[in-house]
């Protein structure tokens, strides 16, 4: 915030602090967790705040992910084998568009108000 006290030449005004807008990009690396992912993908979904994404790194699973990740309206990447989890979400980082990553394991389910909270620190 500009501090107008310190430029005297300039006509009174009042200062309105702005939030700069950003996305918000769930990550979530999974290695063959379709047994719990649904729920995950169904509680990311449900986020009250309007600007986020939401991204599977598929990290080689043997099992069909893509699949369910696309019905539920996620991202999917798939690594072309089994990398481990910080391959997973260094891919997740990489083709993330939001300006803040939010990583979460695929048996997390998320309070619909996880985006909100996370703005207030910012």
């Amino acid at each position: 915030m500009i501090q107008v006290d310190r430029f005297p030449n300039l006509p009174s005004a009042k200062i309105i602090p702005m939030k700069i807008p950003y996305k918000v990009s769930i990550i979530i690396p999974v290695y063959n967790g379709s047994r719990t992912l649904r729920k995950t993908l169904e509680t990311a979904q449900r986020q009250r705040d309007p600007s986020f994404e939401v991204i599977v790194v598929d990290d080689g699973s043997t099992e069909n992910i893509s699949s369910l990740v696309r019905e539920l309206g996620a991202r999917h990447h798939r690594l072309p084998m089994n990398m481990g989890p910080a391959a997973a979400r260094t891919e997740g980082a990489r083709v993330a568009s939001g300006q803040v990553l939010l990583f979460t394991d695929s048996d997390v389910w998320l309070p619909e108000n996880t985006i909100s909270i996370i703005r207030q620190a910012f």
